[in-house]
């Protein structure tokens, strides 16, 4: 295929590797049938004055009787499989062209606007200085000319919620923030241009997403432990323990794209922190099926005391443009795991949530120098301080924990959160051997983008890394 040309300062995101799919998309699929992708002419093709359909680099050559029609440009590629034709995405997650019929609305966050786009009943609202008004209604199907629906996927994980609009936009200064318990996948039938904030996020709540509340997970990721219910998600943190005659140790660390930390350990590893669920049930490095991080345990509950929440995991989001996602210099495309919970009572702090999972997919992606996209664990809680472990970093540092008491302030520190396991920085345990230990840190969350022309990731902030894969097309 011919690649296309861009700006300096622009980076273009495309596949490196192609392995088997699952049938779904995304996962390094390349073309279901197999066939000469990005083709160059037919052995043949317009011999003899004699015209024949045929694929040109990106372009598409129909006939009109004898003569060529003129080339076509296919932003997908030219497949020759079958009869030549210009190919279509296939989209990951379960979307399809069904969830386009009709659909002429636009997804537009001005500067200065927050956008609430709510993936448990299809409501989008738009806010300006706090003042609502609706862009679309609740309800399932076509409405204020954008579709809806939810769609059950395997492996235990959330359905997932879809949107079809004709084009996405956010504006420099605006936030699109992605509500409720299902990931969001966003399918746009044109472009997609970020300039702006997508928040995914844990540790938020409210209308807009601007309240705290650390053991809340983002759309689609786990809730951290609580006093009334154990951390959820795929691979949750499990709860601090107590000791009657000991102390009592932090809460581990929620996962998804890599394990949480544990909790403290105590009396020389006698009082044993809260243990990590192995991520063996949640999505590959492929995000299918979509589903965000796994919420932190609890800091050990003293009887029906104590227990510091764990931090709720980061959402997930899947934007899948038929033509082009643009993300320009200020973009910020966020799914950060929340801190852990610290207690000053020393009952050990609350694990940190994972980072989500955010999916890119399109024939063209491209980045500019400057935009952002994260989906980091968050720090663990304090076991011995009132100190809540950072959400997860829109850089690639990672979160700190919760800082403890004595020397350093390391009594009771919560462990620091994960940016992935590519790098080495992987969370850590929280610090033990006093009573109330702290909270293990955050695994990091997947980004996924799934493309069709070569790339480059110069001066890119992305973290976790990503994991490419080729766009599935036919």
């Amino acid at each position: 295929m011919s690649h296309r040309v861009v700006a300096a300062t622009i980076v273009l995101i495309a596949a490196c590797s192609f392995n088997p799919g699952d049938g779904q998309g995304g996962d390094d699929a390349g073309d279901p049938d197999g066939g000469d992708d990005d083709g160059g002419p037919i052995d043949g093709a317009g011999s003899d004055g004699v015209c024949a359909a045929r694929c040109e680099g990106d372009s598409l050559i129909t006939c009109n009787g004898a003569q060529d029609n003129p080339p076509m440009s296919c932003p997908a590629g030219c497949l020759t499989t079958g009869a030549p034709h210009c190919a279509t995405l296939v989209p990951s997650n379960g979307a399809s062209m069904s969830d386009l019929t009709g659909v002429i609305g636009d997804l537009v966050v001005a500067a200065g606007q927050v956008v609430v786009i709510d993936g448990d009943d299809g409501s989008i609202i738009g806010y300006v200085a706090g003042t609502p008004t609706t862009i679309r209604d609740p309800g399932v199907g076509l409405g204020d000319s954008i579709r809806f629906r939810a769609l059950a996927q395997g492996n235990g994980a959330p359905e997932v919620a879809i949107f079809g609009v004709r084009s996405l936009a956010i504006a420099d200064g605006g936030r699109l923030w992605i509500a409720g318990d299902r990931p969001v996948l966003i399918l746009v039938e044109q472009t997609a241009s970020i300039a702006g904030a997508l928040d995914a996020g844990g540790g938020h709540s409210g209308a807009t997403g601007m309240v705290d509340c650390q053991e809340c997970a983002g759309a689609g990721g786990g809730a951290g432990s609580t006093d009334l219910t154990a951390a959820s998600g795929c691979g949750p943190g499990l709860d601090g323990n107590y000791y009657p005659a000991m102390d009592e140790t932090g809460g581990g660390g929620g996962g998804l794209g890599s394990v949480g930390g544990r909790g403290g350990d105590s009396n020389g590893g006698a009082a044993v922190g809260g243990d990590v669920t192995p991520i063996t049930g949640c999505p590959g490095d492929d995000l299918i099926p979509l589903e965000g991080g796994s919420g932190g345990g609890q800091g050990a509950l003293t009887g029906a005391v104590g227990g510091a929440e764990g931090g709720g995991g980061g959402g997930a989001v899947q934007i899948t443009a038929l033509l082009s996602i643009s993300l320009l210099a200020t973009a910020d495309l966020y799914a950060g795991g929340a801190g852990g919970v610290g207690t000053m009572a020393d009952y050990g702090g609350g694990g940190g949530g994972a980072g989500g999972g955010v999916l890119l997919e399109a024939p063209e992606v491209m980045v500019a120098s400057g935009a952002r996209i994260t989906a980091n664990g968050g720090g663990g809680g304090s076991g011995r301080e009132a100190n809540r472990g950072e959400n997860g970093a829109r850089s690639g540092v990672r979160a700190s924990g919760g800082a403890g008491n004595g020397t350093g302030n390391n009594d009771g520190r919560g462990g620091l959160g994960g940016v992935g396991a590519l790098t080495g920085q992987v969370a850590t345990q929280g610090n033990g051997t006093i009573d109330g230990t702290g909270g293990g840190g955050g695994g990091a969350g997947v980004v996924r983008i799934n493309t069709v022309d070569p790339f480059l990731l110069p001066n890119v902030v992305i973290s976790p890394p990503p994991t490419t894969g080729a766009a599935m097309r036919q």
